[in-house]
């Protein structure tokens, strides 16, 4: 199995100068990337770390983060992918899962730096001659990436190079990358969608940016500067983008495609987001545990695009299943499960939970609803866990989201669950919208759409929702604004 070193050799085989990581200060080019991450694994060697080592990795937007990840690999280590704010120390035991680490790289700044015990040493490349066990192993545990934990929980998901190169091929293979691209990465590397963006650039060869942040005119501007032509983001990187392009005369004519997964983004909301922006809109499917996207369809007319998340990669298994874990006819809503080489190897020392993650026939259940079309295009219908059981009944969070984003003004929604005396549970929604847009407008329109127990009881209209790291909608958060 080639890793991800093999790709960077050769493409600094084919055309050394060609650019392939960027920002506003420095760029490299294939050859000097591969150079750099030697010259990174030589130091991480020199300070002792060895195949099997955990380093935790502070994920800050930086073409270097990047080429460090790929150094820990490049010598056996484990990269541990932890939040770009503040120490990772404090993020790890945050997350609630116990792991020891050999190593934390944080920033300091805007330099790399090498902790290890009490010792904090800037941490300098090695660009001498020397020599180091290069590791050929592209199937053993790689890197570490933390569920967003929308659930109040989160999960280490442990992925090899294996796992992130074929889906990365995947997306090359569907025509996804093509010269003369240019990207641009938005989301944080440390989840699943900035990573894979990460190892797409390396597999396919394409150049990427890294902007200083993401405030979204600064992103505008970008777009216009260097000519970016894709993105990857969360149905809240378009809704933003969207609202801004309009507001000055920016050029983001270059922009041709975005892959869109995280989050509901109904028909009616991903027309207006196509409208807005003027690009091909590519909805995806994926989670951290799948190792990347698992269904998408680019070439597709724009109704088939918005009514799903597209046809499985041709690596994928994809089922309906019921609670036996039998598939399910078309149409029908099961729970997602997949069996790919791109599924995780297990979640981080926690044999019991990978366990349960699998059936008996190694599959890997998902957890989250959906249902294949006549045309072969999933569509996801909501997580198993993500329902509000109202007087006996069961409600859909997202079924109630989709219908809210279907309306004009509403940019955003997230609907969780209160606890209510007479019915047990009653919905309440947390509702981005527009200037003007009120509750009893939101009511109303929904009583078209929606069953009256589906109609949120409470409705808490706001200018922006608070989002997890990963974009998507902050429910524990939501939840205690109703519980107050």
């Amino acid at each position: 199995m080639s890793t991800i070193t093999d790709y960077l050799y050769a493409l600094a085989q084919k055309d050394g100068e060609a650019p392939l990581l960027f920002d506003e200060h420095k760029s490299y080019t294939a050859a000097t990337a591969l150079k750099t991450v030697e010259a990174y694994a030589r130091a991480l060697y020199g300070a002792g770390i060895r195949e099997g080592d955990l380093v935790a990795l502070q994920c800050k937007r930086k073409p270097e983060t990047v080429l460090l990840m790929y150094a820990i690999m490049s010598v056996g280590g484990v990269a541990v992918l932890c939040d770009p704010h503040g120490a990772v120390n404090k993020f790890i035991v945050n997350t609630g899962v116990e792991m020891q680490v050999a190593a934390n790289i944080e920033y300091a700044d805007e330099k790399p730096c090498l902790l290890r015990g009490d010792c904090a040493n800037a941490f300098v490349p090695d660009f001498s001659d020397g020599v180091f066990p290069l590791s050929s192993d592209g199937e053993r545990p790689a890197m570490i990436i933390f569920t967003s934990g929308s659930t109040g929980v989160s999960k280490a998901v442990t992925l090899s190079q294996k796992n992130m190169i074929v889906n990365a091929e995947n997306t090359v293979l569907a025509d996804w990358y093509l010269q003369p691209e240019r990207g641009m990465i938005i989301t944080p590397i440390n989840h699943l969608l900035g990573l894979l963006m990460t190892f797409c650039c390396t597999v396919a060869g394409y150049p990427l940016f890294f902007p200083a942040h993401t405030n979204p005119e600064y992103l505008m501007s970008s777009i216009e500067k260097y000519s970016i032509t894709f993105i990857h983001g969360v149905p809240t990187t378009y809704v933003t983008a969207a609202e801004f392009a309009g507001r000055k005369n920016y050029d983001v004519s270059s922009l041709k495609c975005g892959l869109m997964s995280g989050g509901a983004c109904p028909p009616e909301q991903f027309k207006r987001l196509e409208t807005a922006l003027n690009m091909t809109i590519i909805h995806a499917y994926g989670m951290s545990e799948t190792g990347g996207i698992t269904t998408m369809s680019r070439y597709d007319g724009f109704d088939f695009r918005a009514s799903g998340t597209g046809r499985p990669f041709a690596s994928m298994q994809v089922k309906i299943a019921n609670e036996n874990g039998e598939p399910l006819p078309v149409g029908d809503v099961g729970e997602i499960c997949v069996k790919s080489p791109t599924v995780m190897l297990g979640y981080y020392n926690d044999p019991v939970a990978t366990a349960a993650a699998f059936d008996k026939d190694g599959w890997f259940k998902t957890g989250d609803l959906g249902y294949f079309d006549e045309n072969g295009s999933l569509s996801i219908s909501g997580r198993i866990k993500d329902i509000i059981i109202r007087g006996g009944e069961n409600l859909s969070c997202g079924k109630i989201e989709r219908a809210l984003c279907n309306l004009g003004g509403v940019h955003m929604a997230a609907v969780v669950g209160v606890k209510d005396e007479k019915y047990g549970e009653i919905p309440c929604a947390m509702v981005a919208v527009a200037d003007g847009v009120k509750e009893s407008d939101i009511k109303d329109a929904l009583r078209d759409v929606l069953l009256k127990n589906e109609i949120p009881e409470k409705i808490l209209t706001v200018k922006k929702l608070p989002l997890l790291p990963s974009g998507k909608p902050d429910k524990q958060t939501v939840k205690k604004f109703f519980e107050r």
